[in-house]
């Protein structure tokens, strides 16, 4: 029996008693996450697998629209509904594009009651919900955000491509792999652009970089000026602490913004 909700079918709540609180997951965002925009967010979760598998897992998952009393279960719509062949004996991974959902709890923080995954064979349930039984195995969220979008200023720095011939100091890209470096506790970002200063830095450019260069001449002994960042900004990052809680930092100075000699 189904309901309608803003044209979403709706379970009616009285037909899942089986459904408790505890079913619940909930992932909090503080607000230094939330006033980014959500570019990309995906729903990882683990179903357990058999030796031979022979019937398809059913999968549903569920937003939670309202906490009911301790009399009434609560409410909550479908969001995603479809079947995956049963995984063999060590499990296996599932992800959904989630991010229609997180952006609506990023713009109403509120409004965010938490989600239900229900997956089963034959009626018997087969994704890992219990975070405290196996941590290793918990739900997360993997989660892209974008600055908010902002004035842009004057950037007097080169950007280079890797197929520029260009000899001066330049600033070029510089992906970053976590999960490469041996990084996986990070959630997201899983990769991103660090940039690079990378080129030379001649005399002819003593109009642009003054105060290098007039230090070189003053001083001949010291060191030839050097292309560095000039400019250096901060990511935000998701990621799991020693207790296996879903964490969100901001770690200054891994992005280089603008590039220079010194």
């Amino acid at each position: 029996m189904y309901g309608e909700l803003n044209g979403v079918r709706v379970c009616d709540p009285r037909l899942r008693h089986s459904w408790r609180v505890n079913d619940i997951l909930h992932f909090p965002f503080t607000e230094s996450i939330t006033k980014f925009h959500v570019a990309n967010a995906t729903l990882n979760f683990f179903i357990r697998g058999v030796s031979r598998p022979q019937n398809d897992v059913i999968i549903e998952i569920y937003k939670v629209y309202k906490i009911g009393d301790h009399s009434e279960p609560p409410v909550m719509v479908k969001l995603h509904s479809w079947k995956e062949p049963q995984p063999g004996s060590r499990g296996k991974w599932i992800q959904t594009d989630f991010t229609e959902t997180v952006g609506e709890w990023f713009k109403n923080p509120k409004d965010n009651y938490g989600f239900v995954i229900n997956a089963t064979v034959n009626g018997k349930k087969v994704a890992v919900t219990d975070v405290s039984a196996e941590k290793s195995k918990a739900p997360f969220v993997e989660t892209s955000v974008t600055e908010p979008k902002k004035r842009k200023r004057r950037n007097s720095g080169l950007n280079c491509d890797e197929k520029a011939n260009e000899p001066l100091c330049c600033r070029y890209s510089f992906i970053v792999d976590f999960v490469e470096i041996g990084l996986d506790f990070i959630i997201a970002p899983k990769r991103y652009d660090a940039h690079m200063c990378s080129g030379e830095c001649p005399y002819v450019t003593l109009q642009k970089y003054p105060h290098t260069h007039l230090l070189k001449m003053s001083q001949p002994n010291t060191a030839a000026p050097c292309c560095a960042p000039r400019k250096m900004s901060s990511i935000s990052m998701l990621y799991f602490d020693a207790a296996m809680n879903v964490v969100v930092g901001s770690l200054p100075g891994m992005v280089v913004d603008r590039c220079g000699c010194s």
